[in-house]
């Protein structure tokens, strides 16, 4: 017996909150307990199915724990019309043996023959798997009499032709969004098991159940027996309960072939055949999880064409147990090739996330460092701090590529000191490759503590290291241009800027503005007022365009701005 099943039924049942118990007892309920979950009323769903304009085929299709009977039942009891009542088992796999326990559960609603609206349930229909059976539901379902309101309980999805009753607007199919519990539900649930959370502790475990039925009885189960005030936000798919029920009901009936899929691409946050295939290796993985996704198991599409899905929270964290428990050696390589997978993808956050997970910190370090100039340039400063912030101080010392990303978000912040400190702890590392010799050399280039002739000669040969289509090679030329426009060599200086302002305009409008603003700058000291404000007024465009006025890198804008506009009388805009 599941951990759910072994629910005792509440001492006291609260009228209009839960069925009755009597009326469970007395009706074709499982050979089992009611688990707590199944005493809540859902009267939101009932009146769609009472609903005199309900279409007469009704499927109910969710995986274990959804309360699909319970459903049913409290229907029964509210509905005027009789109900014929029909639990399949094994056995039916013989479509003689359906056909006749159908005929019998129709003799007890019209037994003498007589004629009236009623109501057909089939329940537990994923347990028939051999075609005679198929055929003969497929001969009861399109056969339907006027008289007739068919309901079909599944976990899984049914080989009948829905789409062509869907069509013809005569089907109502609820699933586990139709069938997850809501707030005031889950309050109902929560208090039958003497638990009595506030408002946000009732959010957070429908939050984290994701509103499936079971999920909240377990969890009502888990909370109840700690000592101490229940802490939902503790409860995960990792609680033993969770983890016996989801074993027994779910991962119980899948092939080896099935189990494997499920364990390794459990690290995964969003499943999709490309993406399983190289994690694991091998191809056919769309095929797989469309054939899962229409079994019972808890997996939730995130699209109308069947090709992204990801697991059930609860599903997924004891999955990710489940994985570390039985091949903790695995788990590692599993993350690695998904990282290298999103960063083909160009999706660096979820490669970076996968890149740590994998224990991969030189990796992870490398994959910050690629994307800083687009991530600062663009203005997304709190993007690379959120980066940074998945690592220690410790491991960014000891790694120079992110030792160099944590200088150049400090750059960008107008921390010198800062940057210089992390500037020096990437210098400190030993054996550098050439790119981090690069990147060292463009943060003392923009840092220019040694003066401009070593700030000009930095940036050199940071121009010299980095390859011809770097992103750096903007911020190099720009560098350089500044130098030389420092000690007034503005005929070497102009050409400069003009490359650096051509390389960046794409690729880092930060850069972009800058050059130009050194440009409109050398314009002044012509007294060329015109093309001072022509190029001002394109570099102002850009940090509106990229949200990068409280960037402190881009004051110089600013000032060339106030000079041109102060120059024109606007003294007040200046």
């Amino acid at each position: 017996m599941t951990a759910s099943a072994a629910v005792a039924a509440p001492a006291v049942v609260a009228p209009g909150d839960v069925l009755s118990y009597a009326t469970v007892a007395r009706g074709p309920w499982p050979a089992r307990r009611p688990a707590l979950h199944e005493w809540v009323r859902r009267p939101r769903l009932v009146r769609r199915l009472q609903d005199p304009d309900s279409p007469p085929l009704i499927v109910l299709v969710a995986p274990a724990g959804y309360g699909k009977t319970a459903l049913l039942r409290e229907w029964a009891e509210r509905d005027r019309r009789p109900f014929a009542w029909v639990v399949v088992d094994e056995r039916d796999n013989h479509g003689a043996r359906l056909s006749a326990k159908v005929a019998r559960a129709l003799a007890t609603v019209h037994p003498e023959g007589a004629t009236g609206p009623f109501v057909l349930v089939l329940d537990d229909l994923h347990l028939l798997e051999k075609p005679a059976a198929l055929d003969a539901l497929g001969a009861i379902v399109g056969n339907l009499g006027p008289e007739v309101t068919l309901a079909l309980g599944s976990r899984s999805r049914l080989t009948l032709p829905i789409a062509r009753f869907r069509e013809q607007r005569l089907v109502m199919e609820l699933g586990p969004r139709d069938l997850a519990m809501t707030r005031s539900e889950a309050a109902s649930l929560l208090s039958l098991a003497g638990l009595e959370l506030d408002r946000d502790g009732v959010e957070t475990l429908v939050r984290r159940t994701e509103g499936w039925p079971a999920g909240l009885s377990l969890a009502a189960l888990a909370l109840g027996e700690r000592t101490g005030p229940p802490a939902p936000s503790r409860f995960s798919g990792e609680d033993r309960l969770v983890a016996d029920y989801l074993r027994d009901e779910i991962l119980g009936g899948l092939s080896a072939e099935q189990l494997e899929f499920v364990l390794r691409t459990s690290v995964l946050d969003t499943l999709t055949g490309p993406l399983c295939d190289a994690v694991l290796g091998r191809s056919g993985s769309a095929a797989t999880l469309s054939a899962l996704a229409g079994s019972n198991l808890l997996l939730v599409a995130l699209d109308r064409t069947d090709e992204r899905y990801r697991y059930h929270r609860l599903f997924g964290e004891m999955l990710r147990a489940e994985l570390h428990r039985r091949k903790p050696e695995l788990v590692t390589e599993l993350h690695r090739r998904a990282g290298a997978w999103y960063q083909r993808a160009g999706d660096p956050d979820r490669a970076l996330h996968h890149a740590i997970c994998g224990d991969d910190i030189a990796g992870a370090g490398e994959l910050v460092w690629s994307g800083v100039v687009a991530a600062v340039g663009h203005g997304r400063q709190a993007t690379i701090e959120g980066w940074l912030g998945r690592f220690t101080d410790v491991q960014i010392a000891a790694h120079p590529t992110l030792a160099l990303a944590a200088a150049t978000s400090q750059l960008a912040r107008g921390q010198g000191d800062l940057a210089e400190h992390w500037a020096a702890a990437a210098a400190a590392t030993a054996d550098r490759p050439t790119a981090v010799e690069a990147g060292i050399a463009v943060m003392r280039a923009a840092l220019a503590r040694d003066g401009i002739a070593r700030m000009e000669a930095d940036a050199a040969r940071a121009h010299r290291l980095e390859p011809e289509d770097s992103p750096w090679q903007s911020l190099c030329c720009l560098l350089t241009g500044t130098a030389q426009l420092v000690v007034g060599r503005s005929d070497e200086a102009t050409p400069q800027l003009e490359t650096g302002a051509r390389r960046a305009a794409v690729a880092a409008p930060d850069v972009h503005a800058l050059c130009l603003a050194q440009l409109a700058v050398l314009a002044l000291m012509e007294e060329d007022w015109e093309e001072a404000a022509a190029l001002i007024t394109r570099a102002r465009s850009q940090i509106d365009r990229h949200g990068l006025a409280g960037s402190a890198t881009v004051a110089l804008v600013f000032a060339a701005s106030a000079l041109v506009r102060g120059h024109r009388g606007r003294v007040e805009d200046a």
